[in-house]
C-alpha cells in the first residue's frame, strides 16, 4: 500500500518546483532583455565616440598612425575588433580579429566638416552583467530545487500524521465489523471508505416519521357553528315547519361548504362543524374556513329577511388534525374535541365570526383578511380585494340557486 503522506509530499514538492523553476525563468527572462537594451545603447554610444575620435586622424591621412590609434583604442576598452574602412568599403586599418555573426557588433559613421568619410566597425565582448545574471540565475535555480525539497519534506510530515489519524479510525471501523474484502486497499484513505463502506448504515438511520406524520395526519380548518335561533324555535314550532327549517339550514350550510371543500357533521345540539382538510385551489384550511363562515353567515341573513323566521348563526374558526381514516372512525372528531370546545365557548361569546390565534397566523389570513382585535381571539372583519368581490358573487349565486330550488320543489 502506498502511503498518502508520500504521493501528498511529491504532489507538494511538484508543485511548488513547476511554481519556482517558473518565476526563475520569467525573471532571467526579463532582466537579460534589459541587460541586452543597455548593451545596445552603450556598444552604439561607444561606436559613435570613436568615430568621432578618429575623423581627424582619417582627414590628415596619416594611416600609420590611424593603426597605432586603433591598437590603443582596442586595448582601452577591450574590443575584439575594431576597423576603419573608406566610402567604398576599401580597408583603411583595422585591430583584432572580424566576426561578421557577433551579435556585440555596431557601426558608426565617420564624418568631416559633415561630409561622410568612411565608416566605422567594432566587436565588443559581453559585457560583465549578463555573465553574472546567468550565474544569479543559476544560483536561484539551485535554491528553487532546495526549497521544493524543504516543501515537500514539511508535506510528507504533516501528511504522516494525517495518515496515522486515518489508519486509527479505520482501524476503529475494521474492529467493529470484520473485513471480507481480501483485496489490498491503494492508500489509507481507500482502506477508511472500505472499512465504511462495510458498516450496516441501514441500522444506524433514523426512521423517516415525516412521511408517516404527512400521512396520518394533516392540518384540518374548522368552522363551528351554533344555531342561536333554532333554541328557541324547538319548543314553539310544530314538527312540519320545524323541519323545513331545519332543512333550510342544511341547504345553506352544504351549499356555502360545496365551493370550498367543506364536509358537514354534527358536532353536539345545536352545533354543526365544517372541516376543510383536503388540498384545495382557493387556500389553506383555514382561509377556506373563514371564507365559508362569512358566506354563510351574509347568506343566512339573506334568506331570512323576509321570514318571520330569523336564521341566526354564531361561527367560530380554528385549525385542528383531520387523519386519513376519519371517515371509518366510529368518532371522526376525537382528536379535535379540545379545538371544538373552544370554538363553541368563542362563538358564544361575540355575535361576529371569531378566528382563533393559530388561525389568524395563517399566512393566508393574513394576507387576504381584514382581522380585527377581541378579548379572547380575532374577529373577521372582511376580506381583501379581489377576494371580497369573489364572495360576494359567490354569495349571489349561491342565493340564486337555492331560490330556484325552492321554487321548483
Amino acid at each position: 500500500m502506498q502511503k498518502i503522506s508520500q504521493r501528498i509530499g511529491l504532489v507538494c514538492g511538484g508543485l511548488c518546483l513547476l511554481v519556482a523553476l517558473a518565476l526563475v525563468l520569467t525573471g532571467n527572462l526579463s532582466s537579460r532583455y534589459i541587460l541586452e537594451q543597455q548593451a545596445q545603447i552603450h556598444g552604439q554610444a561607444r561606436a559613435d565616440q570613436l568615430a568621432r575620435e578618429i575623423a581627424p586622424i582619417i582627414a590628415s591621412g596619416d594611416l600609420i598612425r590611424l593603426e597605432v590609434t586603433l591598437e590603443e583604442l582596442s586595448r582601452r576598452y577591450q574590443l575584439r575588433m575594431l576597423a576603419v574602412a573608406d566610402l567604398e568599403q576599401r580597408p583603411l586599418g583595422s585591430s583584432g580579429s572580424n566576426d561578421p555573426k557577433g551579435n556585440n557588433r555596431f557601426e558608426a559613421n565617420i564624418t568631416i566638416d559633415d561630409n561622410l568619410a568612411g565608416r566605422l566597425s567594432l566587436l565588443q565582448p559581453p559585457p560583465a552583467a549578463l555573465l553574472e545574471q546567468r550565474r544569479m540565475a543559476a544560483g536561484l535555480l539551485f535554491l528553487a530545487v532546495l526549497l521544493s525539497l524543504f516543501v515537500a519534506v514539511l508535506a510528507g510530515k504533516w501528511a504522516q500524521q494525517l495518515s496515522q489519524r486515518l489508519l486509527r479510525l479505520k482501524e476503529q471501523l475494521s474492529s467493529t465489523v470484520p473485513s471480507t474484502s481480501p483485496a489490498p486497499a491503494i492508500d489509507e484513505l481507500s482502506a477508511l471508505e472500505r472499512a465504511v463502506s462495510e458498516l450496516p448504515l441501514e441500522l444506524l438511520q433514523t426512521a423517516d416519521t415525516s412521511t408517516q406524520s404527512s400521512g396520518e395526519y394533516a392540518e384540518s380548518g374548522l368552522l363551528y357553528i351554533h344555531l342561536d335561533s333554532l333554541g328557541r324555535y324547538v319548543d314553539t314550532l310544530d314538527e312540519q315547519s320545524l323541519l323545513k327549517y331545519t332543512n333550510r339550514l342544511r341547504q345553506l350550510a352544504e351549499a356555502a361548504a360545496r365551493l370550498y371543500g367543506g364536509q358537514l357533521s354534527v358536532a353536539r345540539q345545536f352545533g354543526l362543524l365544517l372541516s376543510f382538510s383536503e388540498p384545495h385551489s382557493s387556500g389553506s384550511p383555514g382561509f377556506r374556513a373563514a371564507s365559508c363562515g362569512w358566506l354563510l353567515g351574509n347568506m343566512s341573513r339573506d334568506a331570512g329577511a323576509g321570514s318571520s323566521l330569523k336564521q341566526e348563526l354564531s361561527m367560530a374558526c380554528g385549525l385542528g388534525e383531520s387523519t386519513r381514516g376519519s371517515a371509518m372512525d366510529i368518532y371522526p372528531d376525537l382528536y379535535n374535541q379540545h379545538v371544538i370546545d373552544e370554538l363553541s365557548q368563542l362563538a358564544a361569546a361575540v355575535d361576529a365570526i371569531q378566528l382563533t390565534a393559530n388561525c389568524a397566523a395563517d399566512a393566508d389570513i393574513a394576507n387576504r383578511c381584514q382581522l380585527g382585535d377581541a378579548p379572547l381571539a380575532r374577529t373577521l372583519l372582511g376580506f381583501e380585494e379581489p377576494y371580497s368581490d369573489l364572495l360576494e358573487r359567490q354569495r349571489q349565486l349561491l342565493l340564486r340557486e337555492l331560490a330556484t330550488d325552492s321554487q321548483g320543489s
